[in-house]
């Protein structure tokens, strides 16, 4: 890749698959970014565990919910804006 070509990574919050969109199989059978240099970024990558590990926590089982979950709104305004700013500097 030259330097005018760019990499486009997409950040998204989908419970359980973390924030770094894994939309690609690498050589390897793989999920991957679509991106070698993401995909082999340790500290990208262990953001991207804490990150989810985080977003999961959020969620709580509430059997009066249609979908069976709650969600915590002010642990995501508290946690989430934290972690997503250190993923993306």
């Amino acid at each position: 890749m030259n330097n005018d070509e760019k990499d486009t990574i997409y950040i998204d919050l989908d419970y359980v698959f973390g924030p770094i969109l894994k939309d690609y199989t690498d050589e390897d059978g793989n999920d991957s970014s679509g991106s070698k240099i993401v995909d082999n970024d340790p500290i990208a990558q262990a953001i991207d565990k804490e990150v989810d590990e985080m977003w999961c926590s959020l969620f709580s089982t509430d059997p009066d919910s249609p979908t069976g979950l709650h969600f915590d709104i002010e642990g995501e305004k508290n946690l989430l804006l934290f972690y997503l700013k250190k993923l993306t500097n």
